[in-house]
């Protein structure tokens, strides 16, 4: 399935917020937040768990959910 994440470069404390709609899955629902270090891309849910880890470059990034290691592609 698809849904959108949209990343914020607004602050959020020492994260960026972010937002989600449409998701199915339960975790990338509650991401609420971002960050990038160490070339990577992680989203955050509500409570700042990581809900999932990315890399690539700015117009398509890939990685995997981190609870369940299901494969996940984010596109601009």
């Amino acid at each position: 399935g698809s849904c959108r994440i949209q990343l914020s470069s607004s602050p959020s404390l020492d994260l960026y917020r972010a937002s989600a709609s449409g998701c199915s899955n339960q975790d990338l629902s509650k991401v609420n937040a971002w960050d990038y270090r160490d070339g990577e891309v992680y989203l955050y849910q509500t409570g700042g768990a990581v809900a999932a880890r990315l890399r690539g470059s700015s117009g398509s990034l890939s990685g995997v959910l981190a609870k369940s290691g299901a494969p996940l592609s984010l596109t601009r």
